[in-house]
């Protein structure tokens, strides 16, 4: 039967429907805001089943909804009515980078590195707040004025629970060919296999190929684990050598040889030069201001910093950039001269 609310949510119309149950553009009719509704249906669970999938469910949301950054589509409300359990989202106008990729869009590398760098922020900050995203992938991905929101937070209860596994599911969970090889041998997740998924992300936004992708899930799972991807510069010999090193090691099988933080993922990406290519005067200005954003990207992570190496590093990467002579002033009050 059709809904026409849940809780004071107001049902506008149906989105999607996802394998473990429908997802609606709603209206708050209290605060009279729109709102997505992300639900899991739970007929098919025994009553007991279904009351301890919904306290659990209750704690994710609980938890992740104290997670506050720009970068993150925030979750607002829990609730369930009747044998449907759902979590409110924040509305965002803008797309997926799903939809994008699927028109077979591209974009310059260092927009791609861009739109990258503001994922790792944000998963950088959910990190820090003890919360592993585990379903990176475009889908969850939103593009609005030319940045990139993540969505998706607060869904690890679903796609842990039996509401989304046997029959619905079989041992498969959506996105498969963006997991990391950990979390497809079903083995514990930590952080880095968020940073995994965003390396796959980066990838494909750089060769517009999927990196693990087969003929079916089960093959896909098996170029997971076993496959080295072509370095992205043999698929477009315009794309800089570095960015082979810095996705190699985001890809690496074993989790010890990823990137160790975000942050440090990021730093790499920051550590990158835009190339300059003969263009009129308007592209120019477009490639400045990316450099500038990298600089300043790269600059907000160590201007608090403590350890002179840093500033080293910033001065190797940016000598005549902006931030050098604040770079250099830190140095000096170091003790130390900028080389």
């Amino acid at each position: 039967m059709d809904r026409k609310s849940l809780g004071r949510y107001e049902i506008v119309r149906a989105l999607e429907n996802a394998p473990w149950g429908p997802v609606y553009e709603g209206r708050d009719a209290v605060l009279q805001r729109k709102v997505v509704l992300h639900c899991v249906d739970l007929h098919d669970l025994s009553p007991q089943a279904a009351h301890e999938f919904t306290e659990r469910f209750q704690d994710e949301a609980a938890a992740t909804s104290r997670v506050s950054h720009p970068g993150i589509v925030g979750i607002a409300d829990f609730g369930r009515t009747d044998d449907l359990a759902y979590l409110v989202v924040q509305h965002v106008d803008g797309e997926t980078l799903k939809a994008r990729l699927e028109r077979g869009e591209r974009m310059a590398w260092p927009a791609a590195v861009a739109l990258v760098k503001d994922l790792l922020d944000a998963l950088g900050h959910a990190h820090a707040c003890g919360i592993v995203h585990r379903s990176v992938r475009p889908a969850h991905l939103l593009l609005a004025d030319g940045r990139i929101k993540l969505a998706g937070l607060g869904m690890a209860c679903i796609q842990q629970s039996e509401a989304t596994t046997g029959a619905k599911l079989g041992v498969l969970a959506v996105g498969t060919r963006y997991m990391s090889p950990e979390q497809v041998q079903g083995q514990p997740l930590e952080f880095r296999s968020d940073l995994f998924s965003a390396g796959v992300v980066l990838y494909e936004l750089l060769t517009g190929a999927c990196p693990f992708e087969g003929d079916n899930p089960f093959a896909t799972i098996q170029r997971i684990v076993t496959l080295q991807p072509p370095a992205p510069s043999q698929l477009d010999p315009a794309l800089p050598g570095a960015l082979d090193a810095i996705l190699a090691r985001a890809l690496a099988k074993d989790k010890a040889a990823r990137f160790a933080s975000a942050a440090e993922f990021g730093h790499a990406l920051a550590a990158l030069s835009p190339v300059k290519v003969p263009a009129a005067e308007p592209q120019a200005r477009v490639e400045s201001t990316i450099a500038l954003e990298l600089e300043l990207e790269y600059w907000k992570d160590i201007k608090e910093s403590e350890d002179a190496a840093d500033f080293l590093e910033f001065l190797k990467t940016f000598p005549a950039g902006r931030f050098a002579p604040l770079a250099q002033r830190r140095l000096r009050l170091m003790g130390q001269g900028a080389t």
